[in-house]
């Protein structure tokens, strides 16, 4: 290097022992090899950018950090984006604070306010409105539009306000926990909670755990008012608020349910006789407690049955 740190007679372009010293105009040309540690711009607004790496690209982004090769950084609005690791890519609208951290992320922020951080290799990302969104492994794909935590390989997260723990998990509706590995929450399936391997949630506000259904029925209380009734798997109760005539109450196929799903049948007016009575019903070739049907004849009495999911119905209360 000449005296001065001058490269070159008269380039104008001079390395200086202070920051941020004295504007210069000019250009430099290297021959072979170049190390340098890190490059710091800023436009004039004073957007700070940092570009480390080869092939690194910024676009519109503001107080953006690109470190990796063939890193890409394209966004509008008032954004703060980071890319660290090789072949990511960000882009977004609006305000957006995105950060990749691996190789091969694809983030693609979305309309309005978008926080998302991303940590492994092979991830691709879309968030669209308002969203606040945590992914760490690698080679899947998460789209959504709530708040979701995703910490697994291999996982196709949809929806939102999403929580998945483990690998190779299939998530779509919303405000569903999955935990464990293979696990399918299917869209439109919402409210669900999953713990386990292989699991496959069937129903809205199912609750898997290892291997048993801890599902209530669906929750759902449904009042009747003197007619026929035929309850659903979201139908956890049918409350009879008055009975005139007998009544019949068509029990779901035993295998549209979850093992351990539960219904109450209940007389609550008091209407109930042995003549106005209220007959639970089975499906097709279903049983219940071995035979075709149970029967409610007296005021205020109540059956509650719990289903194998296969083909029975067995009466666990009855008054």
């Amino acid at each position: 290097m000449p005296n001065g740190g001058v490269f070159g007679s008269g380039s104008g372009l001079h390395l200086q022992p202070t920051t941020p010293g004295t504007t210069d105009s000019g250009n430099f040309h290297i021959s072979g090899t170049g190390i340098a540690g890190l490059f710091q711009t800023e436009d004039t607004a004073g957007n700070g950018r940092l570009l480390y790496g080869k092939g690194a690209t910024m676009g519109t982004a503001v107080n953006s950090v690109v470190v990796g090769t063939g890193g890409v950084i394209a966004s509008n609005g008032n954004s703060s984006m980071t890319v660290v690791g090789s072949f990511s890519s960000i882009q977004g609208a609006g305000t957006t604070n995105c950060s990749a951290i691996g190789a091969s992320c694809n983030i693609a922020g979305g309309v309005g306010t978008a926080n998302v951080d991303a940590h492994g290799t092979g991830l691709t990302v879309n968030v669209n409105g308002a969203s606040r969104v945590y992914v760490a492994g690698g080679g899947g794909t998460v789209t959504t539009t709530g708040n979701t935590v995703v910490i697994s390989p291999m996982c196709s997260v949809t929806g939102g306000t999403q929580t998945v723990l483990g690998a190779n998990a299939s998530v779509g509706g919303s405000s569903n926990v999955v935990i464990g590995n293979q696990n399918t929450c299917a869209n439109p399936r919402t409210g669900c909670v999953i713990i386990g391997n292989s699991k496959t949630a069937t129903q809205d506000n199912q609750i898997l755990i290892g291997n048993r259904d801890f599902t209530t029925a669906g929750g759902t209380t449904t009042t009747v008012n003197d007619a026929n009734a035929n309850p659903t798997s979201i139908d956890g109760a049918l409350i009879y608020t008055a009975i005139t005539a007998p009544r019949t109450v068509q029990l779901p196929a035993a295998n549209t349910v979850p093992l351990g799903f539960r219904i109450l049948v209940s007389d609550q007016s008091g209407s109930v006789t042995g003549v106005n009575t209220i007959t639970l019903s089975r499906a097709g070739g279903d049983t219940i407690n071995g035979g075709a049907s149970a029967v409610i004849n007296t005021a205020f009495g109540c059956r509650e049955l719990i289903c194998d999911g296969v083909n029975k119905w067995t009466v666990i209360r009855s008054l």
